[in-house]
């Protein structure tokens, strides 16, 4: 299994796009770190190792972790484990090993406002969306914090003739974390889609749901001279996992199992990880020989 895990690491690390490393705001940041992780429902005979969240179908689901260094081109983190093991926690299990001032790019299951405390403390940088569920505040008159609710920026946004809007707020009820928060308002078919895909995933459309279905509001601690614009940049670079993980699932049906032990079904995983990455080397490659 150890065999696998480092030899897909090493075909990934020559798959993923190192597009748009030649950026240079890049050059200011020692490594940029992307992680993300995609999951799949797999037999119940594995639902002890790969525990779901319940429910019909949802017993078993294997989740996999992944962390790209886009500078250097290499996977830093591979793991296959279970749906239910937390983002928050395997998004800082190595952070000490991580050198100062790395760039982490992730979506916004891998933060919370102490992870953010955390990571300003060890000089390390984040650009992170932000969660409606974390509070807001603002300074009144420099001196008191007071809340800051959406709909408050929603209007700001709407009286303003500007593509974005930017802050300086402290996030989180206990930790407080003072933060550059960068919003823009969705179109309302945007802001629509939004609140279809929650429906269709089951979830529960309450007012807050609502009112940041217009929003894309993004955290950083990045300095000043950090456009908005660039900010923006940055958190795209995230789409290039984004991108490989619908490659796998999509037209290589990595997702379709059978029944199987645990231990099997893993290292069945990783093979057919291998041979997805493998394929895409040849497809590549037929590419660019047509293309020429």
């Amino acid at each position: 299994k150890n065999m696998l895990s480092e030899l897909l690491s090493r075909v990934i690390s020559k798959q993923v796009s190192r597009k748009g490393a030649e950026m240079p705001l890049l050059k200011r940041f020692s490594e940029i770190r992307i992680m993300d992780s995609t999951e799949f429902g797999v037999s119940n005979k594995a639902k002890d190792q790969f525990k779901g969240y319940g429910g019909l179908g949802r017993e078993a689901i294997a989740q996999v972790q992944l962390e790209y260094e886009l500078k250097a081109g290499k996977v830093t983190m591979l793991s296959i484990g279970s749906a239910i093991d937390s983002d928050a926690i395997l998004g800082m299990k190595n952070i000490d090993s991580i050198p100062a001032k790395t760039l982490l790019i992730r979506d916004v299951a891998y933060f919370s406002p102490k992870n953010f405390a955390q990571l300003q403390s060890k000089g390390l940088y984040f650009v992170s969306r932000h969660k409606p569920q974390w509070s807001l505040f603002v300074k009144k008159d420099g001196v008191h914090l007071e809340p800051l609710a959406l709909k408050e920026i929603e209007q700001e946004l709407r009286s303003q003739n500007r593509k974005y809007m930017e802050l300086e707020v402290w996030v989180g009820d206990i930790y407080k974390v003072p933060l550059r928060l960068i919003a823009n308002l969705l179109t309302p078919d945007q802001a629509q889609k939004r609140l279809d895909k929650k429906r269709r995933s089951g979830a529960q459309i309450s007012q807050l749901s609502k009112d940041s279905a217009c929003l894309n509001m993004f955290l950083t601690n990045l300095d000043l001279d950090v456009t908005a614009d660039e900010i923006y940049q940055l958190y795209r670079l995230r789409w290039q996992i984004e991108l490989v993980f619908k490659t796998w699932k999509s037209v290589f049906r990595l997702h379709l199992t059978h029944s199987m032990n645990p231990c099997r079904l893993e290292c069945l995983i990783l093979v057919k990880l291998i041979w997805i990455m493998l394929n895409w080397t040849i497809l590549k490659f037929i590419e660019e020989k047509i293309k020429k």
